[in-house]
């Protein structure tokens, strides 16, 4: 048996040795529709947990006028604590009210102006049933006072939000099969090629009396390796773009949204490497039968 797996084991390198530049491109192919994959489902994650963030959370947040006072803010604040399905609200400190208004901007220079230039922010947040229709009923009322500039309605984004993550996962589904398509196109001619080009060790094997899973099993490992290599680097790359721009943008975009953008979860990665995995042992599956459907017909 050891001899068995030496002599398959020596095929299997023997054939990515000498078909290295037709495996490569098979490979790149793979690596190619992963990205894209992978940088569409980061999209979609993220969208996902906003939506379910901002819906869960009930957040609004109350900016008041350049005039108004502390005493107004914090009679602000008592009013919505005793408003009903109002869970909590707080006034922003001016730490935090900087560097919400630093991700909702470009100007580098919010972060020398003293506190008492800032307004006074309040953040609540809603419970119960309905919550985007007592949110925008808060916010009407909300903007009714002398005191309140803008009223920042997160209920009422998260819907909308919703309503993108809907689109999002149309598109992603759509960009999947119509890459993947294509791919795996690409990725069965490459294996025939590879297959044409062993033809003759293949036909000296049945000659010998091999069997047709001792004959098989090097080329669907090759097409195991290939898919699976592909998915990695493919993950890859988007993994360390992914890495870099949060790098630069993770303190804006917590600011701004409220929660730092995240990275596929440890489920998907592996679903993707599996998929990688079964889509180059499928492909080289269907080459290999294509061949001898061919040789049967010849």
């Amino acid at each position: 048996m050891s001899i068995v797996h030496r002599s398959m084991g020596t095929r299997i390198m023997r054939g990515l040795l000498r078909e290295w530049r037709v495996q490569l491109l098979g490979i790149g192919s793979i690596v190619v529709v992963f990205a894209c994959l992978a940088t569409a489902l980061v999209f979609v994650v993220n969208l996902q947990s906003l939506a379910h963030s901002w819906g869960d959370e009930g957040r609004v947040t109350v900016f008041l006028r350049e005039d108004a006072s502390s005493e107004d803010a914090r009679a602000v604040v008592e009013a919505l604590r005793t408003t009903e399905g109002v869970r909590d609200a707080r006034e922003l400190d001016p730490n935090e009210l900087r560097a919400w208004l630093k991700g909702a901007s470009s100007d580098h220079e919010l972060e020398a102006w003293p506190a008492e230039w800032l307004p006074h922010a309040i953040e609540l947040h809603l419970n119960g049933p309905e919550l985007p229709v007592r949110a925008r009923l808060l916010r009407q009322r909300l903007e009714a006072l002398p005191t309140v500039d803008l009223v920042e309605d997160h209920v009422a984004a998260a819907s909308r939000v919703a309503e993108l993550l809907r689109g999002a996962l149309f598109a992603t589904a759509a960009l999947a099969a119509l890459v993947f398509g294509a791919v795996i196109a690409i990725v069965i001619a490459t294996s025939r090629l590879v297959l044409e080009r062993r033809r003759l060790e293949v036909e000296v094997m049945r000659l010998v009396g091999a069997s047709e899973g001792f004959i098989r099993a090097p080329f669907l490992v090759e097409g195991f390796l290939q898919g699976f290599l592909g998915a990695v680097v493919g993950v890859g790359v988007v993994a360390a773009a992914f890495g870099s721009v949060r790098a630069r943008f993770d303190g804006a975009v917590l600011a701004l949204v409220g929660q730092a953008p995240t990275f596929l979860p440890l489920s998907v990665l592996f679903a993707l490497l599996g998929i990688g995995a079964l889509l180059g042992t499928g492909c080289a599956f269907f080459a290999l039968r294509g061949l001898e459907t061919h040789d049967a017909r010849a």
